[in-house]
């Protein structure tokens, strides 16, 4: 019995996948597009700017690409 425990709980632990990673930067305020798989969904990792990084505000995503605006430098993944 233990022995199929063990057995059904390793199945249950998840895999994790490697994301794709992009690095964008608006340039002097203006918004900049970043070739990207978004996959329907981005996070922002991390960010670099002083300025903000506000999703929907300052950056954002479209079907193949992430967008920063308003001096936010980030980077992304899918």
């Amino acid at each position: 019995v233990a022995a199929v425990v063990l057995a059904l709980g390793l199945l249950a632990v998840p895999t994790v996948a490697s994301a794709d990673e992009v690095e964008c930067a608006s340039e002097k305020g203006r918004r900049h597009e970043c070739d990207m798989n978004t996959r329907g969904e981005v996070r922002l990792v991390r960010q670099l700017s002083r300025a903000p990084c506000v999703e929907g505000q300052s950056w954002g995503l479209s079907k193949h690409s992430v967008w920063v605006s308003d001096g936010c430098r980030a980077v992304f993944a899918s």
